[in-house]
């Protein structure tokens, strides 16, 4: 600890006032393939403390990384969004099922193994900052950006599974963050559209939303980001035009007073993204960061690129005229150098593996067993009238498949993330089914889903999979408006054995609450698709229990077990 503080002071003595300012920002990098050197320019020029990747694959993010950290004077975090994975942003990366495929089934032992293996692939690459875990109670069904990235509704169990996660995040040297200070998930309003209201009294709050963060806190966390919310049980401070209580992301009375000075925080207090409505919608950009500065926070995310110059100048120009005191940018600098110190940051450890290493770690297939054994776990039925799962053999079968994504793939990649992967419909043909897959898209006029909607009513089987995920700037988990439709026509009545699985959201039930046959995975990867279509035919046992309440339909522990194996596959 003593050499870490040293390099420390030493850094931060050597520092200009322009270096400091750089080293409080982190900005989001689209571009990182399509213009590279552009990007290495800004970083060197602005002195980044930090940069965030999206969708890549491993070495051309390593050789990008590795780029950056010998043009930086103070080596940078790189930072990404690994909540079920580096394979969220990392081509080659493992997908784990999503957090609240864990929820009920999990332990702290197996997260700790989960945060652990993210890890080592994310410093394999020379990614050293994950904005994971989400350790908020998702209590609201219809939170529109919590949802299945949350654990459970139950605190108690939250607790438990982000303390594993971190620890395994944090023994192999990357810094984890719990996420969204002081707690999401008890609201039906998106942050990054507008400031989220989480209306609950003093003692509830702390109670349901606090108690995960203070075990982060316990466990060692290295960052919690503050989330764009309106908590009026913890702000008095009112905008002076708006007349509401500030966003937690705004307030000393959060971050200050009772992150830091009550709970004891001593670690990297990061903003959410600065540029979304959360904020956006009453700050302008200058005002935002300044006031986000002096509420306490370290260390500034900006997740469009465009023109993070203007923030850097808003800063630069506050201190130079008083506005931002030297003793407050000086803390957080301070704080964000005692983060890159404490993951070997100063002692030259932050550079990707050989390429040789790396392959090793990315090897494909090496996780598979160990995904769908999570998944196998998770997987939960709540219904099965007239016992339709499990399902014979289906070959000669007429098969209609229909894939609900939301957001569509289309947004998903206009949004740097991966698409969705479909292999269910293929996985049926291999059996011998007579498949008609339909991606339904929300650009459909409506007469156009009617003679789809007739031809299934003539199959023998339908299958309703339903991608509904949590994605930033879309505001619902409402399936897409084509997706709705089908229940509109009426399809639950009309065709013959309807199978719906949710390959993500278990709430979306209250669209259609006499589901016949209903199946939860809480995930959308291929290893939760695998899964899925197995247990379909019996060939996997069903044991799963909710980790989630659905009002008026399931409580939390629910589920029905299927454990019938068939001796024969397919046709």
């Amino acid at each position: 600890m003593q050499e870490n503080e040293q390099w420390v002071e030493s850094t931060i003595v050597s520092m200009s006032l322009e270096e400091k300012v750089g080293q409080i920002i982190l900005v989001g990098f689209w571009n990182i393939t399509t213009d590279p050197e552009a990007v290495l320019h800004r970083i060197e020029k602005y002195h980044l403390g930090g940069i965030f990747h999206f969708a890549l694959g491993q070495d051309e993010l390593a050789r990008f990384v590795a780029r950056a950290q010998k043009l930086s004077r103070v080596p940078l975090l790189v930072a990404s969004d690994y909540e079920e994975g580096t394979g969220r942003y990392v081509k080659e990366g493992t997908t784990f099922p999503r957090p609240m495929a864990r929820g009920y089934a999990g332990s702290f032992d197996e997260e700790y193994e989960i945060g652990a293996a993210i890890a080592r692939e994310g410093r394999s690459m020379g990614t050293n900052y994950t904005f994971s875990p989400v350790v908020d109670v998702n209590v609201n069904p219809f939170c529109p950006d919590v949802n299945i990235r949350a654990y459970s509704d139950s605190t108690r169990k939250v607790i438990e599974l982000c303390a594993g996660y971190i620890k395994g995040i944090q023994d192999q040297g990357m810094i984890a963050t719990a996420k969204h200070f002081p707690g999401n998930g008890g609201t039906f309003m998106d942050q990054h559209i507008s400031a989220a209201i989480v209306d609950y009294d003093r003692q509830s709050f702390e109670e349901t939303f606090l108690e995960p963060f203070k075990a982060a806190i316990a466990a060692g966390v290295g960052s919690i980001m503050v989330a764009h919310l309106e908590v009026p049980c913890l702000v008095t401070e009112k905008h002076p035009h708006f007349k509401r209580v500030v966003p937690a992301s705004m307030s000393k009375e959060v971050i200050t007073d009772l992150l830091k000075d009550e709970l004891g925080f001593e670690g990297i207090v990061i903003s959410d993204a600065l540029d979304m409505g959360g904020v956006m919608g009453m700050y302008s950009r200058g005002e935002a960061n300044i006031k986000a500065l002096l509420a306490g926070t370290d260390l500034l995310l900006n997740f469009f690129p465009w023109n993070f110059e203007t923030d850097y100048e808003y800063i630069l120009n506050a201190v130079k005229n008083g506005e931002v005191p030297m003793e407050r940018l000086d803390d957080a600098v301070r704080r964000v150098l005692r983060g890159k110190a404490r993951i070997g940051l100063g002692r030259q450890t932050h550079l990707p593996a050989p390429p040789e290493e790396r392959e090793k770690i990315f090897a494909q297939g090496k996780n598979d067993a160990w995904c769908q054994s999570i998944s196998r776990k998770g997987m939960t039925l709540l219904r099965n009238i007239d016992n339709v799962l499990p399902l014979p053999s289906l070959g000669g079968k007429k098969v209609t498949v229909f894939s609900i994504f939301g957001p569509e793939n289309k947004v998903m990649v206009g949004q740097g993330q991966f698409p969705t992967t479909e292999i269910l419909s293929q996985r049926l043909s291999e059996r011998g089914a007579e498949v008609e897959h339909v991606e339904v898209v929300s650009d459909w006029e409506f007469h156009e889903l009617r003679p789809i909607y007739e031809r299934c009513k003539e199959s023998d089987y339908v299958f309703v999979n339903l991608y509904i995920i949590p994605s930033f700037a879309i505001g619902t988990l409402i399936p897409n408006i084509n997706g709705v439709r089908l229940f509109y026509l009426g399809i639950l009545s009309q065709a013959k054995n309807v199978i719906i699985t949710s390959f993500g959201d278990p709430w979306v039930m209250n669209y259609f609450q006499t589901a016949p046959t209903y199946l939860c995975l809480f995930d959308q990867s291929i290893h939760s698709q695998e899964v899925a279509v197995r247990a379909w035919f019996g060939e996997e046992p069903i044991t799963g229990r909710m980790p989630v309440r659905m009002p008026l339909l399931f409580e939390r522990g629910d589920g029905v077990d299927l454990v019938i194996k068939h001796e024969t596959v397919g046709g």
